[in-house]
């Protein structure tokens, strides 16, 4: 079984030993890595479709969408106080 419809079994399993015969710094320096692409792209979307938001509020918007909204809220308080007026 492979985690991707694009790749083979067999290179599904190479993928796999190269992966847990990494270091875990450098696990970890790839999982940050992959989570900067995609913050990367959720904000690009995000500028996509909320084209004036500042960069305050799109920050924010960022983060309700990695937290989700209730717990961003608990975190970062309403939305509304980092929209710009």
């Amino acid at each position: 079984m492979t985690l991707t419809r694009d790749t083979t079994a067999a290179a599904a399993a190479v993928q796999v030993r190269i992966l847990r015969a990494l270091p875990p710094w450098r696990k970890l320096a790839l999982a940050a890595h992959m989570q900067e692409q995609t913050d990367t792209i959720i904000l690009q979307t995000l500028r996509h479709t909320y084209p004036h938001a500042s960069p305050r509020e799109l920050r924010r918007r960022l983060f309700d969408r990695k937290l989700g909204p209730a717990r961003a809220l608990v975190v970062y308080g309403p939305l509304d106080d980092w929209i710009a007026s």
